[in-house]
């Protein structure tokens, strides 16, 4: 390999520090040989598809919305929460109840709207607490 000196401003030097701060690149010297990498493609050098790692690259960052341990059916129950992070069972069921009425589909049973609180409960996304002999749900992670 040849070694390249080049004079580059503060103020590219520090967008490359930033990229290597987030991790995207792991040197300054990993920095400008993709990017002599990508110049030499982007102009017919073909040895090398560079453009095709780094937007795989891409991709693989990306993570889904909905994790995918979730039925649909439980995602829709843990979107019934809203912004409030307390509900009674009743109350789930209710919004379920709305919700379906909303959307024009066939309204869950009572039982249904149950069996998923608990599998959600399994799942760690919520949590049953009681207090004063009422039961609360309680969500711990929410999903977009």
């Amino acid at each position: 390999m040849v070694e390249i000196k080049i004079d580059i401003s503060d103020e590219l030097l520090k967008f490359v520090d930033k990229l290597i701060e987030k991790g995207t690149f792991s040197s300054r010297k990993e920095f400008f040989q993709h990017a002599i990498r990508l110049l030499a493609e982007l102009y017919g050098y073909t040895p090398i598809s560079l453009i095709d790692k780094l937007v795989s690259k891409l991709i693989e960052k990306k993570t889904p919305s909905m994790p995918t341990e979730l039925s649909e059916e439980e995602r829709n129950i843990l979107l019934l929460f809203r912004e409030s992070t307390f509900l009674y069972p009743e109350e789930i069921w209710a919004r379920a109840i709305e919700n379906a009425y909303i959307t024009g589909t066939k309204p869950p049973t009572k039982e249904k709207v149950y069996e998923l609180i608990d599998k959600l409960v399994k799942k760690g996304f919520l949590e049953r607490i009681k207090r004063n002999g009422e039961t609360l749900i309680k969500i711990l992670r929410k999903v977009d």
